[in-house]
């Protein structure tokens, strides 16, 4: 069942993004001020529907107070969660041990990783460049969030590719898939959200179990690698071609020419 919420005198959400010979984000800017419109209190009036849908999205967009009710209601029914972090700035609005404790699963960038962690410890360089950031570094700032009650956590490392973390018995356990190679870069722009519409479309399609499972999770990271280098070699932020994708979730190709 679908539901709509209208506001009058608002603007819908835009991005404008400028990008180089390279394909790669100059710089941009964004108003979704729309949807910090969505109150805790609309999200009460559609409990019901939560607790009937197979799987719960929350993106930063929202406010802090909406983000932890949708979270609240998501864990109360036992219906599986996934949190992106949207940007660095926005990263903040979950930066709470009451929120944290919710998300079943996180799928933050390493900035915004890096943002997230500094928050809870003192022993994070914030300043630090995320590309210099090592492997085990990362792996650090992992289990600092892990260490505040995130069940799972997907991180999107840019041409390095995916890093997966859980704990098990207080350390990290995680995979780490690079990127898969491309024949030409021609816009970056939207690989991250393909990554993670491709990740959810899996677990959406393939997790057959109420909770997610680390297998669950690790197979829908290689569908969102597939649906990130569909964007990164498309002018279009939505390629048509990710339409691809659902078939092959569904074995409907064997063998994958993306």
């Amino acid at each position: 069942q679908t539901q709509e919420l209208k506001f009058t005198n608002s603007r819908t959400g835009i991005w404008l993004a400028i990008v180089d010979q390279n394909g790669e984000l100059v710089t941009s800017i964004a108003d979704m001020s729309i949807f910090e419109l969505i109150t805790p209190n609309h999200i009460e009036k559609i409990s019901e529907n939560i607790k009937m849908s197979p799987m719960v999205f929350v993106d930063c967009n929202l406010s802090s107070e909406t983000i932890n009710k949708i979270l609240t209601y998501s864990r109360s029914f036992g219906v599986p969660n996934v949190v992106n972090t949207v940007s660095v700035e926005k990263s903040a609005r979950i930066c709470s041990n009451e929120t944290l404790q919710l998300i079943d699963l996180l799928t933050p960038n390493t900035l915004e990783l890096l943002e997230i962690a500094s928050k809870f410890s003192n022993k994070v360089n914030h300043s630090k460049n995320a590309e210099d950031l090592s492997i085990d570094s990362i792996l650090d700032l992992i289990l600092v969030i892990l260490n505040k009650g995130v069940k799972h956590i997907v991180v999107t490392c840019g041409h390095r590719g995916v890093i997966y973390g859980r704990l098990v018995e207080q350390k990290v356990v995680y995979e780490h898939f690079p990127a898969l190679p491309v024949e030409k870069v021609i816009n970056t722009n939207g690989a991250g959200d393909s990554f993670v519409g491709g990740l959810i479309a899996s677990l959406l399609i393939n997790n057959k179990n109420k909770q997610f499972s680390s297998e669950s999770i690790l197979s829908a990271i290689k569908f969102g690698l597939e649906a990130a280098k569909i964007t990164i070699q498309s002018e279009k932020t939505i390629p048509e071609e990710l339409n691809r994708i659902r078939n092959l979730i569904q074995g409907k190709i064997i063998n994958s020419s993306l």
